[in-house]
C-alpha cells in the first residue's frame, strides 16, 4: 500500500475513533499505564457529574466503587 493511502487510512481511523468516543452513549474513559485518567467521554461526564478538568490527571481508582475493585 502506498504511504499516502496508509496515512489517509490512519487519519480516517483516528477521526472515526474520536467520533465514536465522543458520541457514544456508553460511559467511556481512558487510563494511562500510570493509572491516571487521560480522557472521559461526554456520556461519562454527564452520568457522573464530574467535569473533564476534575478527572483528567486524576487516578482512575478513585472513581471506582470499592465493591467493584
Amino acid at each position: 500500500m502506498p504511504k499516502g493511502r496508509a496515512a489517509k487510512r490512519t487519519t480516517d481511523h483516528r477521526v472515526m475513533s474520536e467520533w465514536l468516543f465522543t458520541n457514544s452513549q456508553e460511559l467511556l474513559f481512558v487510563v494511562g499505564a500510570d493509572g491516571l485518567m487521560t480522557l472521559a467521554n461526554p456520556a461519562w461526564l454527564k452520568a457522573t457529574g464530574w467535569t473533564e478538568a476534575e478527572v483528567v490527571g486524576a487516578y482512575a481508582i478513585q472513581f471506582i466503587h470499592p465493591d467493584d475493585v
